[in-house]
């Protein structure tokens, strides 16, 4: 997990990408926050799970990269090109 700002109004939320080993910490993880009708599934593999708001979303790396800043330090773990 990693705390994002938003590209235009730099709001912070939360984010974790799903990858292969991860499914079941992601699904807990968001249901730590109190999200437990979101399941986090093995189709949502290379995914970005945006926890913001009153329900969380899965976008991909790339619409993520266009809506949040990702800092230099996460561009390997997100695949993505930072600010």
């Amino acid at each position: 997990m990693a705390v994002f700002a938003h590209a235009e109004t730099g709001a912070r939320t939360v984010a974790r990408k799903v990858t292969g080993t991860n499914v079941t910490d992601v699904s807990q993880w968001l249901h730590s926050l109190g999200f437990v009708l979101f399941a986090v599934t093995e189709e949502m593999v290379g995914l970005v799970i945006v926890a913001d708001g009153d329900s969380p979303r899965a976008v991909t790396v790339a619409e993520f990269a266009a809506e949040f800043v990702v800092p230099e330090h996460l561009v390997d773990e997100y695949g993505v090109p930072g600010d």
